[in-house]
């Protein structure tokens, strides 16, 4: 078979498109029990880095994580935004 490429999506945007495609394929896959325990192995991690912070990085983390969320919610469509209130 021959395959030709969209000229239209950059590689990295096929790539990452490709990607998030191969790990949903994988997660319908996947039986629920599994996946609960590979969540709780993250949040045991994540846990787990959060409490070795310093005040400082604990303070710099939340700044982010803040600022992220609002530019989440600023994408958000006025539908969206509805919804939420």
């Amino acid at each position: 078979m021959f395959f030709t490429m969209n000229t239209d999506e950059e590689p990295i945007a096929k790539r990452r498109r490709m990607t998030k495609e191969r790990k949903a394929r994988w997660l319908a896959r996947q039986s629920q029990e599994s996946l609960d325990r590979i969540r709780a192995v993250d949040v045991a991690a994540y846990r787990r880095h959060i409490e070795a912070e310093t005040p400082a990085q604990s303070q710099a983390r939340r700044e982010r994580d803040a600022a992220a969320h609002s530019r989440r919610i600023e994408r958000h469509t006025p539908d969206q935004a509805e919804a939420r209130r």
